[in-house]
């Protein structure tokens, strides 16, 4: 994984401004995972590394989010894509 850290680079993604964290689920899960967040225990770990931060950076994924409303998650995460 890198660690150059992900920065914003235009207007729509000013919500990436405060720092993106990286959630890696192999120290979470061991060696033995499928890269998946299939347990309670894995979303803890995920909902930990996200903090009060909108989305994190996962290993194998790309990234993942979180949202106190339904209406803000889609918006953050269009703008997060390739």
């Amino acid at each position: 994984m890198s660690q150059v850290p992900l920065r914003p680079l235009y207007h729509m993604s000013a919500f990436l401004g405060g720092g993106v964290p990286v959630f890696d689920i192999k120290a979470a899960a061991g060696q033995s995972t499928d890269m998946l967040v299939r347990t309670p225990a894995l979303g803890r770990a995920l909902a930990h590394a996200l903090a009060d931060r909108p989305v994190a950076l996962m290993r194998g994924h790309a990234r993942g989010g979180g949202s106190p409303t339904r209406c803000r998650g889609p918006s953050s995460a269009a703008s997060t894509r390739r």
